[in-house]
């Protein structure tokens, strides 16, 4: 494969090397020729929310994380009252878990 130099570019692909693509020609001419090459100034990418952890859990303003508990959506028959309104309660993840759900929502 040939190096990227200035006489393998034509004036046509320097041109637009420099006007439409995210790269840019960078280095000097030095003694034994050309030593041009390409460099990426390609901004960084967004990242990207987990959508299950999305719909389960939200943000408080103290940046906890809120859940619901559960069990608390089917066979509840052989489950006291007192049970089933405690399963209704919100409640807040752990340290550990809101150190991963930070990783898991970078903009939460």
């Amino acid at each position: 494969m040939l190096p990227v130099t200035l006489a393998t570019l034509g004036h046509f692909t320097r041109t637009a090397l420099r006007l439409h693509a995210p790269f840019r020609i960078v280095g000097t001419i030095g003694a034994w020729g050309t030593s041009r090459g390409l460099s990426s100034s390609i901004p960084c990418q967004k990242l990207k929310s987990h959508s299950g952890s999305k719909k389960r859990f939200s943000v408080t303003a103290t940046g906890l994380f809120k859940r619901h508990r559960a069990g608390k959506q089917h066979l509840n028959t052989g489950k006291s009252a007192g049970k089933i309104n405690r399963l209704g309660l919100t409640t807040y993840a752990t340290p550990s878990q809101a150190k991963r759900l930070r990783r898991l929502l970078p903009y939460a």
